[in-house]
């Protein structure tokens, strides 16, 4: 499991790529409250458990950005051992239950999906030590598929990757409204802001809005 990380004044953000499709789970944290939340746990639970041990924080919230099971895999083992309850949006909770079939077909893998499970609306908002993350909806690659933004981080879980826009032919996909998320998203994210995709390497909004609007990346959205 490869580990990366990064610092934004009190906020650290700690990358761990999991599985198969090299899907990025992060460890949020804020130092002045030692408080963090887990953002798509997808796999290797006992080892993401054994980092969150030897960081000596407090974990307040398991948050998914869609519930494709390779962003989910990790979260039940998570969840029983914090009693902590993992975070969907609501329009994406259908897709939830049936993680463990598409897990199944997809890498013919065993998963159990979260017993403990919450869901949230589109303007929820998630407090961590002095700041705000704000739910940003962005259905396309998922119906309930959403982007968290807090001060200079955007988790953009497989809404926007580097350079390409979320796959839409996957359960739960609609190019048309992957298209419209990542024209609201471009319009409302400030240019500085880092993006903290669901897989492949960080990238920045100003990256992102001046490859978005260019002919060529919104002709070959999938």
């Amino acid at each position: 499991m490869q580990v990366f990380s990064r610092r934004f004044g009190t906020l650290s953000v700690t990358g761990f790529v999991t599985g198969r499709w090299k899907e990025n789970c992060y460890l949020v944290s804020e130092s002045d409250s030692g408080e963090a939340f887990f953002i798509d746990p997808g796999d290797d639970a006992d080892r993401l458990l054994q980092a969150l041990r030897e960081t000596g924080l407090r974990l307040s919230r398991i948050l998914c950005t869609h519930a494709h099971y390779d962003h989910i895999g990790a979260a039940e083992s998570i969840s029983n051992e914090t009693h902590i309850a993992c975070e969907v949006h609501e329009k994406d909770l259908q897709l939830l239950r049936r993680a463990p079939f598409y897990a199944l077909g997809f890498e013919k893998k065993s998963l159990v999906p979260p017993s403990r499970v919450s869901t949230f609306g589109d303007n929820a908002h998630f407090r961590l030590g002095e700041f705000t993350f704000r739910v940003l909806p962005t259905p396309g690659h998922t119906p309930g598929g959403i982007c968290l933004w807090g001060g200079p981080i955007l988790f953009s879980g497989d809404t926007l990757l580097r350079r390409v826009g979320g796959r839409t032919d996957l359960p739960g996909g609609n190019a048309q409204d992957l298209k419209r998320s990542l024209d609201r998203l471009v319009a409302t994210v400030g240019g500085s802001v880092a993006i903290m995709p669901g897989h492949g390497e960080p990238w920045t909004m100003d990256e992102a809005r001046h490859w978005w609007l260019s002919h060529t990346a919104r002709d070959v959205l999938p």
